[in-house]
């Protein structure tokens, strides 16, 4: 790619471990199911957290791309394996993908969608076999970064604290969302039970009782 800073910092390091998957596999050239299988490394990753979303199973996918390029024809004693044209024209999707959410670096989210639409490419095929389509993942984004535009290197970090938030009342899971409700249980434990309440009433009464006159 022509300009490597304009990818977000997972997405450097996506982009990087593609390249040592390929090389551990003595592949020539780096291509999609490559890039598929760094992005599904990290299972709290902004691509496993869509992939969830969807009810994929990331960790079935990343088993599954592992088996395929086990099964590749090895090139040895080759160079550092290259960007193949498949790879280029992922890179080129994504920055267009980027384009669309206006936002100003290609992150994480932006390959996924680029691979699910990479054509006949057997990551698409795998993605698509799990139901996650280009449109489905466009739609599973909305719960995973909201409204938020990527404006800086690190924005993945920034859904994935969004994501991590446990539901307490008066606390956002993204930005925007109203406050969750208590739970059921906390509710429940809010309340005091019948015994409680009548201890308490118990303790009033000793406390309000006047004690004893005592004469000298």
């Amino acid at each position: 790619m022509d300009n490597f800073n304009k990818l977000t910092e997972k997405a450097q390091e996506a982009v990087v471990r593609a390249q040592a998957i390929a090389r551990e596999h003595s592949a020539s050239e780096i291509d999609a199911e490559h890039l598929l299988a760094a992005l599904l490394e990290d299972p709290e990753g902004v691509p496993a957290l869509v992939l969830r979303q969807l009810g994929a199973d990331s960790a079935g996918i990343s088993r599954q791309l592992t088996a395929l390029l086990a099964k590749r024809s090895k090139v040895y004693g080759a160079n550092e394996p290259g960007m193949g044209r498949d790879l280029r024209d992922i890179l080129t999707r994504a920055a267009k993908e980027a384009q669309n959410f206006m936002d100003d670096y290609i992150s994480t989210e932006h390959l996924l969608l680029a691979i699910a639409d990479a054509g006949k490419s057997e990551a698409a095929e795998l993605l698509r076999s799990a139901g996650a389509t280009r449109d489905a993942i466009l739609k599973a984004l909305s719960a995973v970064r909201g409204s938020q535009r990527v404006t800086d290197q690190n924005p993945e970090g920034k859904y994935q604290a969004g994501t991590r938030k446990q539901d307490r009342p008066g606390h956002w899971t993204r930005r925007g969302d109203p406050p969750c409700r208590p739970s059921p249980v906390t509710a429940h434990e809010e309340q005091p039970s019948p015994h409680r309440r009548a201890r308490r009433r118990q303790d009033g009464d000793r406390r309000g009782a006047r004690a004893p006159y005592r004469s000298r």
